[in-house]
């Protein structure tokens, strides 16, 4: 743009003085459903662990492994997916 000077836009202020609307109560209920359903795998398991020692002949102490395999995953991906959102 050669001898025009672009529009420029306090995205703060703007973002302040907006109200909420109907698009953000959309989205907030979404990420709560999100959140729910994440959480139901850990809690099914946890309910499900009895069951699943008595099919397999598996000792208590078998369903450790699974259970820090998942809260590792988490950690994992909070860390990577935490770095690529940053940027």
């Amino acid at each position: 743009m050669t001898g025009q000077r672009a529009h420029e836009v306090d995205v703060g202020q703007l973002l302040e003085n907006r109200p909420l609307g109907r698009f953000h109560f959309l989205t907030f209920a979404l990420c709560f459903l999100i959140l729910f359903v994440d959480g139901l795998d850990f809690g099914s398991a946890n309910v499900g662990a009895p069951s699943i020692l008595r099919a397999f002949g598996a000792e208590a102490g078998a369903m450790g492994a699974v259970f820090s395999a998942g809260y590792f995953g988490i950690f994992l991906g909070s860390v990577i997916f935490g770095i690529l959102g940053d940027q």
